[in-house]
């Protein structure tokens, strides 16, 4: 009996060990996938190593203004005398960070959004399905310079702003895929059970969807990263 146990344990723990490394093995079959992954953790390992390539302060002034590349300088030096090389690195980190909390914020509010609409349709869907083609139409970047410029400066407005002007169209996808998961048989055997609304928009429809929403997370991070250098820049 006990080694009957065991057995069944180590198999289901093989199974579980065997799920998790199955998304990393269908990366790296995928060539074009696996240099993706592997230029995210160069640019996430500069971030996280900024200290060790560029030690000191990167707003120092260490040079005369608008020097060409050197061997001191590898990528010269700004208007103000600052060495662009250690400036990239040091902005590497910020960028990476503001881009991966801004993916997960509009991520999590295009899914949370998206998925309610969905699954309760009626008048709550006609509510938002309003509210995102509101946000649809509104051009995003004016939207970002103006929420910008009335907000105090900083990362979290950066943040804020993005998620709040982001959301929209992963909640348009996600609303639709819901709408469609939702009259599967599972989904009605499920509501038969007698589970929660929640449990089954989390457990038996969100997991069936899980590809969609990582594309929608790196979609957003590459949007946060993009915007977020525009509004440094303006």
């Amino acid at each position: 009996m006990n080694l009957r146990l065991g057995a069944s344990l180590v198999e289901s723990s093989g199974k579980s060990v065997t799920r998790r490394l199955r998304p990393i093995s269908a990366i790296l079959r995928n060539r074009k996938a696996a240099f993706g992954a592997a230029v995210l953790l160069i640019f996430v390992l500069i971030a996280l190593l900024a200290p060790l390539l560029a030690p000191g302060d990167p707003n120092q002034f260490v040079g005369r203004p608008r020097q060409a590349p050197s061997a001191a300088f590898p990528l010269g030096t700004t208007g103000q005398g600052q060495d662009v090389l250690k400036q990239m690195i040091w902005g590497t980190r910020t960028s990476v960070t503001i881009g991966i909390i801004a993916g997960l914020a509009t991520t999590a509010l295009g899914v949370g959004i998206g998925m309610a609409a969905g699954y309760f349709g009626g008048f709550a869907d006609e509510l938002i399905s309003l509210v995102i083609n509101i946000f649809l139409v509104v051009p995003g970047l004016p939207l970002l310079v103006t929420l910008a410029a009335f907000l105090p400066s900083g990362p979290g407005t950066i943040v804020f702003v993005l998620a709040f002007t982001g959301w929209a169209w992963p909640a348009r996808v996600l609303r639709s895929l819901t709408l469609s998961l939702r009259e599967k048989d599972f989904v009605f055997a499920a509501v038969v059970a007698g589970e929660s609304s929640a449990r089954i928009i989390l457990v038996e429809i969100l997991p069936n969807m899980m590809s969609i929403v990582a594309a929608t997370f790196f979609n957003a991070v590459i949007y946060a990263i993009v915007a977020e250098a525009g509004l440094e820049f303006l």
